[in-house]
C-alpha cells in the first residue's frame, strides 16, 4: 500500500520533539483535506476523544465500517471503506494494529499528541463529539464491541488525569465540559451515560456526585440509591450516599440559620436528620469495606467530621449551652438517658442515634488513628484528612473537659459519678494523648500530667497511656521521681496491657513489649531465653494482627511507618523516635543519631540475634531492598513497625562462596 509523505507524520513528530508549531499545520492540513467528508471527520473526532481520555483506546475495523456505510445510507453519499480511507489524508492520522487472537483490527490515532490536537482544532464542542459517540449503536451492539464498550464507559469513571495522574474530582473530559461548556451541558451528558450504561451503579455513582456538587440534592439522592440497587454492597457507593447527606444537611442548616438568629429544636430537625442519614451511610461504609478487598478508610474519616460537627452544633440551642466551660447538659444528653423536655418530642426519633454519637464518634477515631500507625499517609490525600481529623478531635474533646477541681464536684451533684472514666478519658485527649502516633511528640509536662490521670492501672485505656507516656518520658531522658517507674514494672504492666487488650486486636501492646524486650546485650543467665521468648510472641502477634487487618494488596505495597529508630544510646535512650531525626523528608531513613547493627541472611530472609548465642529475631526489609538468596553478613540500620522489625539501608557482606 503506498501512502504520501504526511503518513510518516508519527516519525517526523518524533524527530522534531514533537514541536507545537508543526505539529499544529499538519493537524490543520490534514483536517482541511477531509473537511468535505463529514461522516470521516465525524469519526476520527471521536477517536480523538476516546484515546485522548482513555489510555491505550481503539475502535474496530468493523465499527469504522458499520459506522461509514450507516451514515454513507442515511445521506445517500459515498461508502468509503476502511482500506480506501487510509489511502487518502485520513489515513495519515490512523493507526492499524491486529489481533490475531481475536481476528480483530484495531484503530486509532497514530499518537496521543495528535488526538489532543485534532480535538482542539475541531469546531464541533466536545459534549456534542461525546453525545454522539453515545448515541452511534455500531459501538454497543456486537459481542467485538464490549471492549470498545469499557473504553467509552471510562470516560465517565475515571478519574484520574492520564498526564500527572492525580485523581480528580469528576473524570477529565467532564471538567473539561463543565468549563467550556457548562454544567448544565455536563449534566446533559452524564445523564445520557447513564441511559447508555443503566445496568452499571458506578456510572450512575458518579452523576450522583456531579448532582450533589451542583447542590441537586433531591436528584442525587434519587441516583445514588439506583446505584445501590445495581451495587447493594459498595463502600464507595455508601460513601457517596453519605456525602450526598452531609452536603446537603450543610446547606440546609446554612440558610436555617440565616432564617433566625435564635435557633430552636424544630428548626435544627430537618438538619439533625439529614446529618444522621450521613452517618448512617458512612458507617454502612464501613461495614461493606470489611468485605472488599481494599481498605477503603473514607467511611471513618466523614464519620467523624459529620459526628463532630453535630456535637459542635447542639450547644447552639439554650438547653445544651456551656456555663464556665462545663457542658454538663450536653454531656449527659449524649453519654446517659436523659432527654430534655424541651427537645422530647421534636427529636423523638432522633434520640436514639444522638446516643449512640459519642461511642462511635471513639471507635471511627481508633480505627482512623490505627491506620495511621500502620502506613505513612499518602501526601496528596491522606495528610489533609488526618490534619482535620486531629482538629475535630481536639474539639470533641473540648466538650467533655473541664476543670478536675469542679469536675469530681458537679458529677457528684448530678449523679453521675460513673462517667469519671470517660471524661478523664477525653482530657487525655484533649492534652494529646491516647493515641500513639502523638504520644511520643508531648512535652514531658504533658506526659506526666497524663501519667497522673491514668490511676486506674485494670482498665485498658488507662494502662496503655501511662505504660505509653513512661516510655516516652525515659526517651526524651527527662528523670522525674515522682512518676518514674522500674523497667521491671513496666514489664510486668505490658503483659496485664496484652492480657485486657479486646480480643487481641490492637498492635499498641506488643509493640510496647518488643521495645521492653529488646536486647542491649547477649544474656548470661536464664532470663535471656525468658525474655526471648517473650519478644519472639510479640513480634509473631503483630505479624498476625497484619496480615488479617492489611487485605489490600495495595495496602501491603505501601511502606510501613517506623516509629523508632535504634539508636547507640542504652536502656529506653537507644530507641530514637521518627521525628527527631532531623530530616525533612520523615519517609526517608536519616542516619544521623542512628546505629548500623550486624545481622545476617538465611535463605532469603534476614535475621538478627537475640538474647541468647543461638536465638535469632527475623527482620523485615525496608522499601527497595532485595535479600540475596544464600548466607551471608549483612549490616543495617533497625526500624521499630507496628508489623515488626525493618531493616533499611542494608548493606550486604557477599564473598566468594557465600551465595548459592
Amino acid at each position: 500500500m503506498q501512502y504520501e509523505e504526511d503518513s510518516i507524520l508519527t516519525f517526523v513528530l518524533v524527530t522534531k520533539e514533537f514541536d507545537q508549531n508543526y505539529l499544529q499545520q499538519s493537524v490543520k492540513k490534514l483536517l482541511t483535506s477531509i473537511n468535505h467528508i463529514p461522516d470521516v471527520l465525524d469519526l476520527i473526532g471521536s477517536l480523538a476523544m476516546l484515546n485522548h481520555y482513555v489510555e491505550d483506546s481503539y475502535i474496530t475495523e468493523s465499527q469504522w465500517e458499520a459506522y461509514i456505510k450507516q451514515h454513507a445510507q442515511c445521506q445517500r453519499s459515498q461508502h468509503l471503506s476502511l482500506d480506501s480511507t487510509l489511502r487518502k489524508a485520513a489515513g495519515c492520522l490512523l493507526s492499524c494494529l491486529h489481533e490475531p487472537e481475536a481476528e480483530l483490527q484495531h484503530i486509532r490515532i497514530i499518537h496521543c499528541k495528535v488526538a489532543e490536537e485534532i480535538l482542539n482544532q475541531l469546531v464541533v464542542p466536545r459534549s456534542h463529539i461525546v453525545m454522539n459517540l453515545l448515541e452511534w449503536n455500531v459501538f454497543f451492539k456486537s459481542q467485538s464491541s464490549k471492549q470498545v464498550e469499557k473504553f467509552i464507559r471510562q470516560q465517565f469513571v475515571k478519574r484520574k488525569d492520564s498526564t500527572d495522574k492525580v485523581k480528580l474530582s469528576f473524570p477529565p473530559l467532564i471538567t473539561h465540559i463543565c468549563e467550556k461548556e457548562g454544567k448544565t451541558k455536563a449534566e446533559v451528558v452524564l445523564e445520557k451515560a447513564c441511559e447508555c450504561f443503566d445496568q452499571d451503579a458506578f456510572v450512575a455513582q458518579q452523576f450522583a456526585r456531579f448532582l450533589c456538587c451542583e447542590r441537586n440534592f433531591t436528584k442525587a439522592e434519587t441516583w445514588v440509591q439506583k446505584a445501590h440497587l445495581l451495587q447493594p454492597s459498595n463502600s464507595y457507593i455508601f460513601h457517596t450516599e453519605g456525602q450526598i447527606y452531609w452536603k446537603w444537611f450543610k446547606s440546609v442548616f446554612s440558610v436555617e440559620m440565616q432564617n433566625t438568629p435564635q435557633p430552636s429544636a424544630q428548626r435544627f430537625q430537618k438538619p439533625i436528620e439529614l446529618a444522621l442519614k450521613a452517618i448512617d451511610a458512612f458507617e454502612n461504609s464501613q461495614e461493606t469495606a470489611k468485605a472488599e478487598s481494599d481498605w477503603n478508610n473514607a467511611g471513618y474519616f466523614s464519620e467523624v467530621e459529620v459526628g463532630c460537627y453535630v456535637v459542635q452544633l447542639l450547644p447552639l440551642l439554650d438547653i445544651f449551652k456551656g456555663k464556665n466551660g462545663c457542658y454538663m447538659n450536653l454531656i449527659k444528653y449524649l453519654l446517659t438517658d436523659w432527654i430534655p423536655e424541651e427537645i422530647g418530642k421534636t427529636w423523638d426519633s432522633f434520640h436514639q442515634k444522638l446516643k449512640r454519637l459519642h461511642n462511635n464518634i471513639c471507635k471511627a477515631m481508633e480505627s482512623v488513628y490505627e491506620r495511621m500507625a500502620y502506613f505513612h499517609p499518602d501526601k496528596h490525600i491522606e495528610e489533609k484528612h488526618f490534619d482535620n481529623l486531629r482538629k475535630s478531635e481536639k474539639q470533641f474533646s473540648s466538650f467533655f473537659c473541664f476543670l478536675e477541681d469542679s469536675r469530681d464536684q458537679l458529677l457528684r451533684q448530678e449523679n453521675l459519678e460513673h462517667l469519671t472514666p470517660i471524661l478523664k478519658c477525653h482530657k487525655i485527649y484533649h492534652l494529646g494523648g491516647g493515641r500513639f502516633t502523638k504520644i511520643f511528640s508531648l512535652a514531658p509536662e504533658t506526659l506526666i500530667e497524663i501519667t497522673q490521670l491514668c490511676t486506674n492501672k485494670h482498665d485498658e485505656s488507662d494502662l496503655r497511656n501511662y505504660i505509653l507516656s513512661q516510655i516516652a518520658l525515659a526517651v526524651h531522658s527527662y528523670n522525674c521521681s515522682e512518676v518514674k517507674i522500674s523497667e521491671e514494672e513496666l514489664r510486668d504492666f505490658s503483659h496485664s496491657l496484652c492480657a485486657l487488650n479486646a480480643l487481641g486486636q490492637c498492635p499498641v501492646p506488643y509493640l510496647i513489649q518488643v521495645l521492653l524486650y529488646w536486647p542491649e546485650a547477649e544474656a548470661d543467665d536464664d532470663s535471656g531465653e525468658e525474655n526471648n521468648i517473650c519478644l519472639i510472641s510479640a513480634l509473631n502477634t503483630m505479624d498476625d494482627l497484619y496480615n488479617t487487618k492489611i487485605k489490600d494488596v495495595q495496602a501491603k505495597r505501601k511502606t510501613t511507618c517506623p516509629h523508632f529508630f535504634l539508636g547507640p544510646g542504652t536502656g529506653f535512650q537507644m530507641f530514637i523516635y521518627n521525628t527527631y531525626l532531623g530530616d525533612s523528608n520523615p519517609r526517608e531513613v536519616n542516619p544521623n543519631k542512628l546505629q548500623r547493627i550486624e545481622g545476617w541472611t538465611e535463605g532469603n530472609q534476614l535475621f538478627v540475634q537475640g538474647h541468647c548465642r543461638e536465638s535469632k529475631i527475623p527482620i523485615y526489609c525496608g522499601p527497595k531492598c532485595l535479600v540475596p538468596s544464600g548466607s551471608t553478613s549483612a549490616s543495617f540500620y533497625l526500624g521499630f513497625t507496628l508489623r515488626g522489625c525493618v531493616a533499611y539501608d542494608i548493606q550486604f557482606d557477599i564473598k566468594d562462596g557465600d551465595l548459592e
